[in-house]
């Protein structure tokens, strides 16, 4: 039996001595596509972004594949860009690069080993995400949906165990969003890789395999 990919024991949070997330624990396992809702300010994307290695819990313990997290924040880094891809509401892609150069920019920082069939695979994700023929635009000229989509190929580029999507269809029409929301679905399946969503939309929830809520600083499935 495969160990969990992500284990959370008893992690904790406050922000000006409000306490967001109280003695949390969870299990994220390997190809699991998983739900986090909850209330404005319940904390959804603080524990996301903890999940995700951006903050540090105030207490309780991070397990990735079994080993606890390094405290050097290089190789915090280095587990950061090799394990984990990112979908964000508002794509974070770079304005005058073209489609093809936001899909390559994590493998800047990624080691030479990963760095040449990373190259070979942004030819293939431009094809699999059905955006081969924009991949000289500019990301300025793209539409919403198109934009995510080359935001789903550059969180693939590395081929992640866990892609972190912060509300990934919150600035997406409704025909957008139904087709980021059926490649995710396709991805799981297709890939195993395990998919972590913060969503308000209970639609969105609704495609996860596992649906998780925050609530009073715990969380519930």
């Amino acid at each position: 039996m495969l160990n969990p990919l992500i284990e959370l024991k008893g992690i904790s949070k406050s922000y000006g001595g409000r306490e967001i997330l109280r003695e949390v624990s969870l299990q994220i396992n390997h190809g699991d596509f998983i739900s986090i809702m909850g209330q404005s300010g319940a904390g959804k994307s603080t524990l996301l972004n903890i999940m995700a290695l951006f903050e540090r819990p105030e207490s309780g313990v991070y397990y990735f594949d079994n080993s606890p997290i390094p405290k050097k924040e290089s190789k915090v880094a280095k587990l950061r860009n090799e394990q984990f891809g990112f979908i964000f509401q508002s794509f974070n892609l770079l304005s005058g690069l073209s489609v093809e150069e936001n899909i390559a920019m994590p493998l800047q920082y990624a080691s030479e080993e990963r760095k040449s069939p990373g190259l070979q695979y942004v030819a293939i994700l431009l094809r699999k995400l059905d955006i081969d023929t924009l991949k000289d635009e500019k990301i300025d000229n793209l539409s919403g949906g198109e934009k995510q989509r080359v935001a789903i190929a550059r969180a693939l580029v590395n081929n992640p165990s866990i892609i972190f999507a912060d509300e990934p269809t919150g600035n997406l029409d409704f025909n957008s969003r139904n087709s980021v929301l059926k490649l995710l679905q396709e991805l799981n399946t297709s890939l195993n890789i395990a998919i972590a969503i913060v969503t308000h939309d209970p639609e969105v929830a609704g495609i996860t395999k596992r649906k998780l809520v925050i609530r009073d600083g715990g969380i519930y499935e």
